[in-house]
C-alpha cells in the first residue's frame, strides 16, 4: 500500500534547494561523465513515468525480458524466446539461465512473477502496471526458466511495452522487499552497471558489473551529473568535465557541431510536445474553445524562430516515426477563425478585454516544467501572448520537474492543472495513445493530463490493444487519430527533436527512438 513516508520525501525533495553542477576535475580514465538536463526523481523505475529515470536508472542497472534495437525491433533480453498463444491472450517466455542479480540472488521465473505481480498490484498503483504491463492479469511459473504472462484480452502491445527502458525493468525481489520507502530503496538489477551512490538532484554513480551476462561494459564507472541550466551543460562539455550532454541548446547545435573534438546528433523519435488542456474545466469544456486555441498558435514560426528549425508541426496526436501514424490535419494559424469560434461558443470580450461567459472568465495558468522541454518557456510565452491577443487571459508559470510529476499524479477532483506543457513517446501506438487519451488513463492511473473522455476513442483503443493483426491495428489507430485531432483535447505543437553532444573521445553511444533523447551508453567507451 502507499506509505505516508513517500509523500514526506517528495515534499522534502521539492522544497530543498537545488544545487547546480559545479566545476569538477576531469574524470579519471575509464569513467564516463554524463551531464543530464533534469533530476532523476527516484531509483525505482517502475514507479515513475520520468524519462530520465527510465533512460539512466532503468536502462543501465536493470534489464528487461526483451529489448528494442535502434530500429525498434524486438531483440532478446532476459528472455531468449517468446511465443504468443493462438488467441493472443498469453505469451510464454523462455528465460536466460545462469543470470544473477547484483545482490547475488538468482534470476528465474519466480523473479519475473514477482515483478509482474508488483507492477499490476492495484494497491501500489505503479505506472508500470498501466503501461509496460497494461492488460496483463498475471504471470505463472511453468518451470524455473519458463514463465507465462497472461491477460483477459489479446496482448498485442506487450513486447513493445515491456521493452521500455524503465517501466519494464526486472528488479531483485529481495531488494524490493527490503525497501520500506524511496529513501532506503537500493536499485538491484541484472544490468551492466551496479548502483554505487545517489544524491537527489546531484550525482548518480554506477560501476561496471563485471559479471554481466551480456557484453561487458567498456567503462569502469558511469557518473550522471544533474545540470539543469543549458549553458552549464555546454560549459562542462567544452571544459572536458562532461563527456556527454543531453538537451544541447538548439542555438548551440551549429557551433558545437563545428567545434574540434566534439560531436552533435539530432535524431528522429516517436516523441512529440503538446499542451494538455484540462477538458473538465468550464472554460475549456467546449471543443470550439480548444479548436480556437489551436488556431491561435503559429507553430511553424515557433519551430523556425524558437527551435531553430528543429522539429515538425504536429499533424496527429502521435509522432511520424510510428508505423501507425496518419497525417490527419494541421490547425493552421488563423486568429480570425479563432475569434469566430470563440464568438460562436458564446465567449464575449468583457470591460477588461478578457472574454467571459455566464460569469466565467476565459482564463487559466499554463504550467511549464523547468528544464524539461527545449525552448519550453519561450514557446509558452509566445502561446500565452497569442491567447491574450484574443481575450484569453493565460499566464505562464514554470514549475520544478518533481512538482510537475507530483501534480501529474493528482486525480480529477484534486488536480490543479488548467494547461500544462507535456511530452510523450513510446514504441507502440497502444501506449502512445491509450496512456494519455483513454478515460481510464486519467491521473493517477496514467498520463491523460487533459482529463479527456470520448467513449468512441476508448472503444477503439481497447480494440487496438486486443488486435493481433498488425494491419488491422493500424487502421484502428488511424481512426483514433482522426477523432482526437477533431476533438482537440490538446494544443498540438511539434514533434520533438532533441540534440545530444559528446566529446570525440567517446564512442559507442546508441539512440533508441522510442522517445526523444533515449540514449543507450551500455557499450559506450571513453579514450582519455
Amino acid at each position: 500500500m502507499v506509505r505516508f513516508g513517500w509523500l514526506v520525501l517528495l515534499v522534502v525533495l521539492v522544497l530543498a534547494p537545488r544545487p547546480e553542477a559545479r566545476s569538477a576535475p576531469a574524470a579519471p580514465p575509464g569513467t564516463l561523465v554524463w551531464a543530464l538536463h533534469v533530476p532523476i526523481d527516484r531509483l525505482d523505475p517502475p514507479a515513475t513515468f520520468s524519462l530520465a529515470t527510465g533512460m539512466v536508472v532503468g536502462r543501465n542497472i536493470f534489464d528487461r525480458l526483451v529489448e528494442h534495437d535502434e530500429r525498434l525491433a524486438i531483440t532478446p533480453g532476459l528472455a531468449t524466446q517468446w511465443t504468443p498463444s493462438r488467441d493472443g491472450r498469453a505469451w510464454t517466455f523462455r528465460l536466460r539461465q545462469g543470470v544473477r542479480f547484483h545482490d547475488g540472488t538468482p534470476f528465474n521465473a519466480d523473479a519475473v512473477v514477482f515483478n509482474v505481480a508488483r507492477a499490476i498490484d492495484p494497491q501500489l498503483r505503479l505506472p508500470a502496471g498501466g503501461f509496460a504491463w497494461s492488460g496483463v492479469r498475471g504471470a505463472r511459473k511453468i518451470d524455473d526458466y519458463t514463465v507465462e504472462i497472461f491477460g483477459d484480452q489479446p496482448l498485442a502491445a506487450l513486447l513493445n511495452n515491456i521493452a521500455d527502458s524503465g517501466l519494464g525493468a526486472i528488479q531483485s525481489p529481495q531488494a524490493v522487499q527490503r525497501a520500506t520507502s524511496p529513501r532506503d530503496f537500493v536499485p538491484v538489477g541484472t544490468g551492466p552497471f551496479r548502483f554505487v551512490s545517489w544524491a537527489p538532484d546531484g550525482d548518480l554513480v554506477l560501476e561496471a558489473n563485471r559479471d554481466y551476462w551480456g557484453p561487458a561494459p567498456r567503462v569502469q564507472r558511469l557518473i550522471v551529473r544533474v545540470a539543469t541550466t543549458p549553458s552549464t551543460r555546454v560549459n562542462l562539455l567544452e571544459a572536458g568535465e562532461a563527456d556527454l550532454v543531453t538537451q544541447v541548446p538548439i542555438h548551440e547545435i551549429g557551433r558545437l557541431g563545428r567545434a574540434q573534438g566534439l560531436e552533435v546528433a539530432v535524431r528522429p523519435s516517436t516523441s512529440w510536445t503538446y499542451i494538455a488542456i484540462n477538458n473538465t474545466k468550464p472554460q475549456f469544456a467546449d471543443v470550439r474553445v480548444r479548436r480556437a486555441l489551436n488556431h491561435l498558435v503559429d507553430k511553424q514560426t515557433i519551430i523556425d524562430k524558437i527551435l531553430f528549425g528543429v522539429g515538425r508541426v504536429a499533424d496527429s496526436p502521435i509522432g511520424s516515426a510510428y508505423r501507425a501514424h496518419k497525417s490527419v490535419r494541421v490547425y493552421q494559424y488563423d486568429p480570425g477563425q479563432a475569434r469566430r469560434l470563440l464568438d460562436e461558443a458564446g465567449w464575449r470580450p468583457g470591460a477588461d478585454g478578457v472574454r467571459a461567459k455566464d460569469g466565467q472568465r476565459l482564463a487559466g495558468t499554463l504550467w511549464v516544467p523547468s528544464g524539461r522541454f527545449v525552448g519550453g518557456p519561450d514557446m509558452a510565452q509566445v502561446i500565452a501572448s497569442a491567447f491574450r491577443g484574443v481575450g484569453a487571459d493565460v499566464r505562464v508559470q514554470e514549475i520544478e520537474f518533481p512538482v510537475y510529476l507530483a501534480e501529474a499524479r493528482r486525480g480529477p477532483q484534486e488536480s490543479r492543472i488548467e494547461m500544462v506543457m507535456a511530452g510523450w513517446g513510446t514504441a507502440d501506438p497502444d501506449t502512445g495513445l491509450r496512456s494519455i487519451l483513454h478515460s481510464r488513463s486519467w491521473p493517477p492511473a496514467a498520463n491523460n493530463l487533459a482529463f479527456y473522455r470520448n467513449p468512441q476513442v476508448d472503444e477503439l483503443l481497447d480494440r487496438g490493444a486486443a488486435t493481433m493483426d498488425a494491419n488491422a491495428r493500424i487502421q484502428i489507430y488511424h481512426r483514433v487519430q482522426e477523432i482526437v485531432m477533431d476533438d482537440a483535447p490538446w494544443l498540438f505543437l511539434t514533434e520533438r527533436r532533441e540534440a545530444v553532444a559528446w566529446r570525440s573521445a567517446v564512442s559507442g553511444v546508441r539512440f533508441i527512438p522510442s522517445s526523444a533523447g533515449l540514449i543507450d551508453v551500455r557499450q559506450a567507451a571513453v579514450t582519455r
